[in-house]
C-alpha cells in the first residue's frame, strides 16, 4: 500500500482501490447534508472553487447524482446504498465508490473508497488525476464547512 498525502490518501493496488480519509469538524448529519444537498454540493465540488452549474442529487437505492461543472462537463452516478447519516455509495465511470462518516469524539471521520475493479481500472482512475482532483475537491469541502 502506498501512503501520500500524510496518510490522507492511499492506493491499495491489490484492491484496485483509491482512499481519502479526513477528520472534519462537523458531525455525521452535516457532512451527509453537504454531500447530499444539492445547493451544498454545488458549492464546493468542482476542484476550482467554480459553483457547479447544475446538481441533481437523488440519495435514494437507485436514485441519480449528476453534477454539472460550469464548462459543461458532467459527472453522472447512481447511488447504490444509502444510510443516513452514515454513509452513502455510489457506481459511476465502471467505479463503485462509498462514503462514510463516523463520529470521534468532537470530529467526523469521513472516508471516501474508489474500487475501481481491476489493475487496468484504477491506472485509469489515477491517470485522470483522480487523486489530485478528489483531494482539492474535499480541501473545498472541509474549507466550506470550517
Amino acid at each position: 500500500q502506498v501512503m501520500l498525502d500524510s496518510d490522507r490518501f492511499t492506493v491499495d493496488r491489490m484492491a484496485h482501490e483509491t482512499r481519502f480519509t479526513r477528520r472534519i469538524a462537523a458531525t455525521p448529519e452535516r457532512l451527509f447534508a453537504a454531500w447530499t444537498t444539492p445547493g451544498d454540493i454545488a458549492r464546493w465540488w468542482d476542484p476550482s472553487g467554480t459553483p457547479l452549474a447544475e446538481a441533481v442529487v437523488d440519495p435514494v437505492l437507485g436514485g441519480t447524482l449528476r453534477l454539472t461543472h460550469a464548462s459543461g462537463h458532467s459527472f453522472t452516478a447512481t447511488f447504490t446504498w444509502v444510510d443516513p447519516p452514515r454513509g452513502f455509495g455510489w457506481s459511476a465511470m465502471g467505479a463503485d465508490s462509498a462514503v462514510t462518516f463516523t463520529p470521534v469524539g468532537d470530529l467526523t471521520a469521513m472516508v471516501v473508497t474508489i474500487a475501481c475493479g481491476s489493475e487496468e481500472g484504477l491506472e485509469r482512475f489515477l491517470s485522470m488525476g483522480i487523486a489530485e482532483g478528489t483531494a482539492v475537491t474535499l480541501d473545498n469541502l472541509e474549507e466550506r464547512l470550517g
